[in-house]
């Protein structure tokens, strides 16, 4: 998708080397960082190549990890993911293949003597260049030609908009992440945004709130705002009564119409 300036050229190159950067941890700038500036040693990885990292983590929490070979272009391409630190005394148990793992965007937190929390794991990602099936002759279209609204919006590379026929809330089956739960569960929701559009993201669960944290009183929220990339917000919450409840961005025009939402499925 093109930036939202004249000065972008036709031809840009891509570059053919990758690398992690994990900003949340504690990591040696000179050997951890991912990057290649200054007189630092270069610690991105090129083709047929492998480099190692070493970081450290201080407290729980979910962090972005993102590729700072070619920032430019590299997001564009789905190369952003998320790297979640729990308490050492939680074991993860995977509900859908009903053992002891972890397991991907989700996982049911077990820790002696509290109640089990279920987790969900969620990277927004905008400016995304998706393709249908994978066939780069089939690229999604775009609603929106204005450069800051292209792109593909997504969770989790997961988006309404690449179904063939347009899907709703209602679908049995939804294309977007569904966490399943049953009334009164815990709940820990890590959103982690890896945005590359300009405009800014917000983000709620119908029927719930959570405390706010960042006050003293803790009032109670159901809607978060000023998410941009690097954004990361752990929310917790009580499931509600039966029934589905959508989570989803507050941008309503060219992101939530391309399908970013997804459900809790309460039963």
């Amino acid at each position: 998708p093109r930036l939202p300036t004249e000065d972008e050229p036709a031809d840009r190159v891509v570059s053919e080397r990758v690398s992690l950067q994990a900003g949340g941890l504690r990591y040696d700038v000179r050997d951890a960082d991912g990057s290649a500036v200054g007189h630092n040693p270069d610690t991105t990885a090129k083709p047929g190549h492998s480099v190692t990292y070493r970081w450290y983590a201080d407290a729980p929490g979910a962090v972005l990890l993102s590729d700072r070979a070619d920032v430019r272009t590299h997001r564009h391409r789905g190369l952003v993911g998320v790297l979640v630190v729990e308490p050492p005394d939680v074991t993860p148990y995977d509900p859908a293949g009903e053992e002891i793992r972890w397991a991907g965007e989700q996982a049911v937190l077990q820790r002696p003597g509290r109640a089990p929390e279920r987790e969900l794991v969620l990277l927004l990602t905008d400016g995304l260049r998706l393709y249908h099936d994978g066939d780069l002759t089939q690229p999604v279209r775009d609603l929106e030609d204005d450069p800051q609204d292209s792109g593909q919006k997504a969770f989790n590379h997961r988006s309404a908009h690449l179904m063939p026929a347009r899907p709703s809330l209602a679908d049995p089956h939804p294309p977007t992440p569904t966490l399943a739960c049953a009334p009164g569960d815990l709940l820990r929701v890590h959103l982690v945004v890896a945005a590359d559009r300009p405009r800014n993201h917000s983000f709620t669960i119908h029927g719930h709130d959570w405390p706010m944290a960042e006050h003293r009183q803790e009032p109670r929220v159901g809607a978060i705002g000023a998410l941009s990339t690097g954004s990361v917000r752990s929310l917790r919450l009580t499931a509600g009564a039966p029934g589905d409840y959508a989570y989803r961005t507050g941008a309503l025009r060219w992101a939530l119409a391309e399908g970013l939402w997804g459900l809790i499925r309460v039963r």
